[in-house]
């Protein structure tokens, strides 16, 4: 449920910027994953048509790899 609320918030600043489409959708059909070191959290942000999902499992390779401390990410 979160991240549904957080991917719905990520579409609506993408819909409302050209170049970010643009961008979201030269990234179609790929797969990164975050990962928070020193907690459970793993996200992984897949693009398709100009926009985001996001999901706490992925069954599958994925294209990129994120991860740092929350205080990294934050930054």
């Amino acid at each position: 449920m979160l991240l549904e609320r957080v991917a719905e918030v990520l579409n609506r600043n993408i819909g409302e910027s050209r170049k970010a489409q643009a961008l979201c959708r030269q990234l179609d059909g790929r797969v990164v994953s975050l990962t928070v070191e020193g907690t459970p959290l793993a996200f992984f942000f897949r693009a398709d048509g100009g926009r985001v999902a996001l999901a706490s499992r992925h069954d599958g390779s994925t294209d990129a790899r994120l991860s740092g401390t929350p205080i990294a990410l934050l930054a």
